[in-house]
């Protein structure tokens, strides 16, 4: 029938690993990780087997201050 994570309105998370952070969409900060996670791989195609292999932790994420900008390209900081 419904699917009530389906139907929650989706959150802005920012998405950091070493020097290198997205903004991605999710439901949870785990699903943002899985979000990031794919499309750093996607992004950074040479280093998808590291990107894979890290465990979740390792990624800080935090709640987007604003979500005007919610999916600009990866950005280093």
């Amino acid at each position: 029938m419904f699917n009530d994570r389906q139907s929650a309105p989706l959150l802005a998370y920012d998405v950091q690993i070493g020097h290198v952070r997205v903004r991605v969409l999710g439901n949870s900060p785990e699903e943002a990780v899985e979000h990031a996670r794919r499309r750093l791989c996607a992004e950074m195609p040479r280093m998808w087997d590291l990107i894979a292999s890290l465990a979740a932790p390792r990624f800080a994420v935090q709640l987007a201050t604003s979500i005007s900008a919610a999916d600009p390209p990866a950005r280093k900081h």
